[in-house]
């Protein structure tokens, strides 16, 4: 139950203000910002297993087709394979438990078309893996991206990755609510792409879980953060009733 670890930066172009009429290259704030932004979203950060990311591999092979599990029970050895390497990659949800991850969210230029601004900037929203060293991370996009009037800013520090043991009551009892609703399903331990309070929570030595217990479809799955993000009535009750089950689970 490991999350990556959210490092968001900014990255700020600095030139000379002008009129959009009369356009220019040199000290253009808005092409310095373009420039920058083509050489980090063509940089492929490096594919890395971690012991947590291994864990989930193995755990999940329950679930696959027999030629499938044996590729994710070996998956060290199976991501130099070429064509599996390309098909994990190909879904966002493996890719990001492999890699760090790096994402262009917010742009921001002049206030009005006909200005060419002295100020862009853009938001990038990184996911570092748990063993990553944001400052070495840092610098590395630093020297890919800044340039004369270009600089890179973290928004705040990174926020140290946090886990909760395996075997513990509470995930005891959580496995026993999911073999009493869903026999077939596998409880495997996760890298989580997102962030949660978890993180803060485990630091003042709570023991604290991503468990979500819906049975979403892909559509559902595709609409988080997106256009009408929304789960079933289905799924809200019988996650709320799965939850109480087994909060009196562990209070007995």
């Amino acid at each position: 139950m490991t999350p990556k670890v959210p490092y968001w930066l900014r990255i700020t172009s600095k030139g000379r203000p002008g009129h959009g009429s009369q356009p220019f290259e040199k000290d253009n704030a808005v092409l310095q910002l373009l420039r920058a932004l083509d050489r980090l979203t063509a940089y492929q950060t490096p594919i890395r297993l971690t012991p947590a990311a291994e864990a989930y591999f193995k755990a999940r092979a329950a679930s696959e087709t027999p030629e499938r599990a044996a590729k994710y029970r070996a998956i060290r050895a199976s991501l130099d394979d070429p064509e599996f390497r390309r098909s994990v990659l190909a879904d966002p949800q493996l890719n990001a438990i492999l890699r760090d991850t790096i994402a262009i969210t917010m742009l921001q230029g002049a206030p009005q078309t006909n200005i060419i601004p002295t100020v862009a900037e853009a938001r990038v929203d990184v996911r570092l893996l748990p063993d990553e060293d944001p400052a070495e991370f840092l610098k590395t996009i630093r020297a890919l991206v800044e340039e004369p009037g270009v600089t890179v800013t973290p928004e705040a520090e990174a926020i140290q990755a946090t886990s909760s043991p395996i075997d513990s009551e509470l995930m005891r009892a959580i496995d026993r609510a999911r073999a009493r609703h869903s026999p077939d399903a596998v409880l495997a331990p996760v890298i989580l792409t997102g962030w949660t309070e978890s993180a803060v929570m485990r630091t003042l030595g709570i023991e604290a879980y991503g468990f979500e217990p819906y049975s979403l479809e892909e559509a559902e799955e595709n609409r988080a953060h997106g256009n009408d993000e929304r789960i079933s009535v289905k799924n809200v009750l019988f996650g709320a009733a799965m939850l109480e089950e087994i909060v009196r689970d562990v209070a007995r």
